[in-house]
């Protein structure tokens, strides 16, 4: 049989071949070091996960700490509220009844009261009357209806109620002389008054 003859190219794939398998193991060795490397890495960055999960977890029990505080406080001082407001004693406030008059009282109204006065001393007196019954805080308006024979008749418009004894003191305190009360009915709006005879200013 006839020899054949060695083809170049395939020895030159033969050799190449060769030459790679001789340095793969150099390769493999890198790669072994780049993954160890990488895995490193890998570690580390899970221990630093690690490590920030706990800080977190450690900062988050310190925030529910302080909320359950927090709360706890709320809680106290909304009870302090409740309790002041329903236990603080209330003072009773006592309305104070106006005193009750010794005796009746005029009342305001449209008609006035109708003042008949006796035994005035004159002209003069009749205007000193007048003047004392309009000084009065209680008395709005007093008019001079009549005078005849030393006996005068008023209409008296009160701002307020008043008794007759409170007329007769503030007209014995103007004109200085003593007046009796002959008659004194607030139902029906009447007074009537008398100078005593004899008594003179003073």
């Amino acid at each position: 049989m006839p020899q054949r003859t060695p083809d170049p190219q395939s020895n030159f794939e033969l050799e190449r071949m060769l030459a790679r398998f001789e340095t793969m193991p150099g390769e493999m060795a890198e790669l072994k070091r780049s993954l160890g490397e990488i895995l490193q890495r890998f570690d580390l960055a899970l221990d630093h996960l690690g490590i920030e999960a706990k800080r977190l977890s450690n900062e988050s029990s310190a925030l529910a700490l302080m909320a359950d505080k927090l709360q706890m406080r709320l809680e106290q001082l909304q009870r302090a509220l409740n309790g002041d407001y329903h236990e603080a004693p209330r003072e009773r406030v006592v309305a104070q009844e106006p005193p009750v008059p010794t005796e009746p009282q005029f009342r305001p109204s449209d008609q006035g009261i109708n003042v008949v006065i006796s035994n005035v001393p004159g002209f003069q007196g009749l205007m000193d009357v007048q003047r004392a019954l309009e000084s009065l805080p209680e008395v709005e308006k007093a008019s001079v209806l009549n005078f005849r024979n030393d006996e005068a008749s008023l209409q008296l418009v009160l701002r307020s109620p008043t008794t007759a004894r409170q007329l007769v003191d503030a007209l014995a305190q103007a004109t200085g002389a003593e007046l009796l009360i002959e008659e004194s009915r607030p139902e029906a709006q009447r007074l009537r008054l008398r100078f005593v005879e004899g008594e003179g200013r003073r």
